[in-house]
């Protein structure tokens, strides 16, 4: 449902059609079909959305539940009509099936069937190319794919299953007149028409547009009343976004459909051709979902005066006492929610589910609220115990965040949004122009589609350039101040961010890994790292580790690869706009990090934090296990941070002190295990050329070893000690990664030309238990001789 006017709406609920009764697909068959002249180009309409099938994940099982011989036969002979009215040859269809289901398959599971019952046999010609009884079948595993309800499977290839297919030049559409249609007239007027065919490149017009209109199934469920091929293309995406995510690897779109929640009764409201002013219903680029599970709350097609819109506001007031909702009606509170969280379509959902959660358990709770409202015109015929919002988050995050659609509930502005069945193309290029033009709301902030849309690669418009640029002008990483203290002068060079290859062709991870350590801090994803890891998993091979740096760019460009970004967009880097696909898959907190909890101070009290941290340490050291190294004065340090006194740039009273808790839990761990060759070396620094980086804001620490240089065995003991001590480190210290500087000496990278400072493979340690432990930490560079670098970065 959708509004034309900012202040109201003419329909409650959509008008769903009647089930055809008939045991083919609806009225195309009719004796009245459209001639040749009157169909569109196939290759004009083409998208990768649209064209490629489920090859791989639609293979049915070994024994297939299949059509009896009585209507097997019954449908041959349909389908041989249907056939040869459609215009496309049986030879064409069969090549659309083999792409998802097995023919060889249906074929040996007919004929065995056949050989053990001669008297009633299936229709099976040996030839295997015409519309035989294993033709019927293979139309009838399609359709369990692709439909949920029963009554589609019956193995009849009509209208829909031809458009599901995306066979769409066909002859079985019944005639089309539109001339009485609101969103023809409207289309037909002289400024309208020539925008909609600049803004289109000529790929529709008034005359053309209302036969694009399509009636395919879409994750299980047919569009009775039709649907544009441009939202077509778009709910395509993201199908398409959907069956690339690990928890619906392999699935059918029937089963898609279902694990985000639809079953045979589910029903699409989407064109609606008639005179009356449906809005972009009306032009076939709206689609309701659910629409009884997920109403219009507030009324928003009702005139302006009704109360339901303050009401329902008031009511999810007082189901969340202690929150602030803004705004006079419930229309500007979720407009507000668009405006502060909408880039982000999960964070937007997320707000709206448990105020919906909330509001069920408040009419559990209040009688006479729940009398009210089931009364209310938001709720006609619904119960309001079964809350507003039942769309999957999944569902609403494609639809919205990946393929760019306006979500009625929180993108009609602040006098209509609410309207959660809701999704249209509004937000997208002639869908803007045409929403416009008919005096609707299009959002101009808190929409993701305002600042990219995804184009058939998967790249994001716009944002690319700006990541190369950020690319640049990003801080250095915070090892080099290593060099910087050594007096060295390396060479950071500025990354090429296309160029991630050696001339062998063999790829190099280096840069990638660097830019990823930037874009972490820089764009906020380090404190995701295990759940992105997660995500990744599945697509490096490997199981139950945190990846290296090299894996993880692998697995990212892997990715990347199947979200379907273009091979110099496949870099293994999580930049901005790769960031902008990952973040609404995951749980994003509001806050930059959780409240640590435990028996000592939380991160709210950073004195307190530091503090005890410090002390902590000071005991250790007062104990003897553990030492300090005085020529750089980390006792003093330390005790300057329990009286509270700044260290160089450091003010302990203001700003959490990044790297104690890590130290303390080495000190801890020394102690557990009678540990003693510990020294704790080169602490917080001063600004080097003014420039504040690592050891400077204190999140960094140097450890040498007792009494000996990093060539001796006693330090390679120490440096796995350590390394194995911080698998046990709680995990929101290690949100942004670990980062470990190694000397070039001994058994760590031995005497090799590796360039300092810069993130390596931790295949290049030579020492093998080493090279185990980095991974499941974060990440290491080739650093200054005799000591071991950590940096954390977990705020």
């Amino acid at each position: 449902m959708e509004n034309t006017q900012n202040n109201g709406f003419t329909r409650l609920l959509p008008d769903f059609e009647e089930e055809n009764l008939y045991p083919y697909d609806e009225p195309e068959y009719t004796d009245q079909f459209e001639t040749e002249e009157h169909f569109y180009e196939v290759e004009n309409e083409q998208s990768p959305f649209i064209y490629e099938q489920f090859a791989e994940s639609e293979q049915p099982d070994s024994t297939l539940t299949v059509l009896s011989v009585k209507v097997n036969w019954t449908a041959t002979g349909r389908n041989k009509e249907l056939v040869l009215k459609s215009g496309i040859s049986n030879t064409d269809i069969l090549e659309r099936l083999k792409k998802s289901v097995d023919l060889n398959l249906i074929r040996e599971q007919l004929l065995s069937y056949n050989r053990q019952n001669t008297s009633s046999p299936y229709p099976v010609d040996q030839s295997g190319t015409t519309v035989d009884g294993i033709f019927t079948e293979a139309i009838h595993q399609y359709q369990i794919n692709h439909y949920l309800n029963e009554k589609d499977q019956d193995g009849i290839i009509g209208r829909s299953t031809l458009e599901t297919m995306g066979i769409y030049n066909h002859t079985l559409k019944s005639k089309l007149d539109s001339s009485t249609f609101y969103g023809q007239k409207h289309l037909s007027q002289t400024a309208i028409r020539s925008e909609v065919e600049r803004l289109t490149n000529s790929r529709f017009n008034a005359a053309n547009w209302f036969q694009h209109i399509l009636k395919p199934a879409w994750l299980g469920v047919k569009f009775t009343d039709g649907v544009h091929i441009l939202l077509l293309e778009k709910l395509k995406e993201a199908e398409q976004w959907l069956v690339s995510q690990p928890q619906y690897s392999g699935m059918t779109p029937a089963q898609l459909g279902r694990a985000l929640g639809f079953d045979s009764a589910t029903r699409f409201s989407g064109a609606r051709l008639s005179s009356e002013k449906e809005a972009m219903h009306g032009f076939g680029l709206a689609v309701d979902i659910h629409g009884f599970g997920n109403p219009w709350i507030g009324a928003g097609w009702t005139a302006s005066t009704n109360k339901e819109r303050t009401r329902m506001l008031q009511a999810l007031r007082n189901a969340s006492p202690g929150q602030s909702l803004p705004g006079q009606t419930v229309f500007q509170y979720l407009n507000n929610i668009a405006l502060t969280q909408g880039k982000i379509s999960t964070a937007a959902y997320d707000i709206l589910k448990k105020n919906n959660n909330d509001f069920v358990t408040y009419l559990r709770q209040n009688r006479s609220e729940l009398s009210y409202w089931r009364a209310s015109l938001t709720f006609g015929d619904r119960n309001p115990l079964n809350g507003f919002l039942n769309l999957h988050r999944d569902l609403v995050c494609a639809l919205r965040q990946v393929a760019g659609l306006a979500w009625g509930a929180i993108d009609f502005g602040p006098n209509a949004s609410g309207d959660i069945m809701h999704f249209d193309y509004r937000t997208i290029g002639v869908g803007k122009f045409l929403c416009k033009s008919i005096a609707g709301f299009v959002p101009e902030e808190g929409h993701p589609a305002i600042e990219r849309e995804f184009d058939n690669e998967g790249e994001i418009l716009g944002l690319r350039e700006r990541e190369e640029e950020e690319a640049y002008g990003y801080e250095r990483h915070e090892a080099i101040e290593e060099a910087l203290i050594a007096e060295e002068d390396p060479v950071f060079e500025a990354f090429d961010h296309e160029d991630l290859y050696f001339d062998n062709q063999l790829r190099d991870w280096t840069k990638a890994i660097t830019l990823n350590h930037r874009y972490a801090s820089a764009l906020g994803w380090g404190q995701y790292f295990e759940q992105i890891n997660d995500l990744l998993l599945p697509f490096s091979g490997a199981e139950n580790v945190s990846l290296g740096d090299e894996a993880f760019a692998e697995a990212v460009t892997a990715w990347q690869t199947r979200q379907g970004f273009s091979g110099g967009s496949a870099d293994g880097v999580i930049g901005p706009n790769t960031w902008a696909r990952i973040r609404p898959l995951l749980t994003v907190q509001n806050s930059p990090v959780s409240p640590v909890s435990g028996n000592f101070p939380p991160i709210s009290k950073p004195f307190d934090f530091n503090r005890f941290h410090a002390q902590k340490v000071l005991d250790t050291l007062s104990n003897g296990l553990v030492t300090a190294n005085p020529s750089f004065g980390a006792q003093q340090q330390l005790e300057k941070i329990v009286r509270g006194e700044k260290v160089n740039n450091v003010d302990p009273r203001t700003s959490i002190i990044q790297i104690l808790p890590v130290m303390a839990h080495i000190c801890d761990s020394a102690v557990a295990a009678g540990y003693a060759d510990i020294v704790i070396g080169s602490f917080i620094r001063p600004p080097v050329a003014e420039k504040c980086t690592g050891h400077c804001l204190g999140r960094s620490i140097d450890i040498n070893v007792t009494g000996r240089t990093f060539d001796d065995s006693r330090a390679i003991e120490m440096v796995k000690n350590i390394l194995t001590s911080l698998t046990s480190l709680p995990d929101v210290y290690r949100k942004g990664r670990i980062g470990f500087g190694l000397p070039l000496q001994s058994d760590f990278f031995g005497r090799r030309k590796i360039a300092k400072f810069k993130s390596v493979s931790p295949t290049l340690i030579i020492n093998q238990q080493i090279k185990q432990l980095i991974p499941q930490l974060g990440y290491v560079f080739p650093d200054n001789d005799n000591h071991l670098h950590i940096q954390v970065g977990w705020i």
